[in-house]
C-alpha cells in the first residue's frame, strides 16, 4: 500500500482549537503516537481537526460551566510546566485522531497477511478511545464507563 511519499516527519504546525482550548500541535502527535510518515500529511490534520470536534462536544456542558475564559487559566496543578488540563485535552484529543486514523489505515489494505492486523487494529482503536473517554472524564472530574459486549 502508499499513502504518500513522504519519509520525514512534517514540519509541525498547530491545530488551532478556538479561543477556550489550546492548539494542537501536530509534530507532538506523529512524535508520540507513532503516525505513518507515509500518511498524507493532510489525512492527519483532517483527523486531528475531526478529534477537536468530537471532544469539545463531550465537554460542551462542561466548558459552560467554566469562569475561566481559557482553559489554561483554570487553577491546576501542573506537570514540567503545563497544566494538567491542557494535558489532558491534548490526550484526549490525540487518542480521538489516532483511533480514526487506525480505522483508517486498517481497511485501506485488505491483503490476506493484514487479517490479523486488522482484528487487532479493531482492538487498538477502541483501547484509544477508551483512553480519550479516560482524559475527557480527568478533565470533568466524572468516572469514565466502558461497556462492553461478553
Amino acid at each position: 500500500m502508499s499513502w504518500g511519499t513522504e519519509t520525514a516527519v512534517p514540519e509541525s504546525r498547530d491545530i488551532l482549537c478556538g479561543d477556550f482550548f489550546p492548539a494542537i500541535p501536530t509534530g507532538k502527535f506523529y512524535e508520540n503516537y507513532r503516525i505513518p510518515v507515509e500518511l498524507p500529511e493532510a489525512t492527519v490534520i483532517e483527523q486531528l481537526q475531526q478529534a477537536v470536534i468530537r471532544v469539545r462536544r463531550a465537554l460542551k456542558v462542561w466548558r459552560l460551566e467554566q469562569e475561566a475564559t481559557r482553559l489554561d487559566e483554570i487553577p491546576q496543578e501542573t506537570v514540567d510546566g503545563t497544566g494538567e488540563l491542557v494535558l489532558l485535552w491534548h490526550r484526549s484529543v490525540y487518542c480521538e485522531a489516532k483511533a480514526e486514523i487506525l480505522r483508517e489505515t486498517m481497511t485501506a489494505d485488505r491483503r490476506k497477511d493484514a487479517e490479523n492486523a486488522a482484528v487487532t487494529g479493531a482492538e487498538t482503536e477502541e483501547k484509544y478511545r477508551e483512553f480519550a473517554a479516560d482524559a475527557i472524564a480527568a478533565i470533568t472530574g466524572t468516572t469514565s464507563t466502558t461497556i462492553t459486549m461478553i
